[in-house]
């Protein structure tokens, strides 16, 4: 698989707790997908609007204010 720089398809997520982001991250890469950590829900929804062909969100962000921006 070919890693390009085009934003629709890249895979987002959010991960703020532990090691998920890492993780996450690891395994993405080690597939040869294109991913971007968001280190916080502004930053997140953000690159979001720039473009994703995925989003990953783990339980704990599926809270409040989050559920109410998604």
């Amino acid at each position: 698989m070919t890693i390009t720089n085009d934003p629709d398809e890249r895979v987002l997520f959010f991960a703020p707790l532990g090691r998920d982001a890492a993780v996450i991250a690891d395994m993405l890469a080690s597939a040869g997908i294109q991913a971007e950590a968001a280190d916080s829900p502004d930053a997140l929804f953000s690159a979001l609007f720039d473009g994703a062909g995925a989003l990953l969100l783990t339980e704990e962000t599926l809270t409040g204010e989050m559920l109410t921006r998604l």
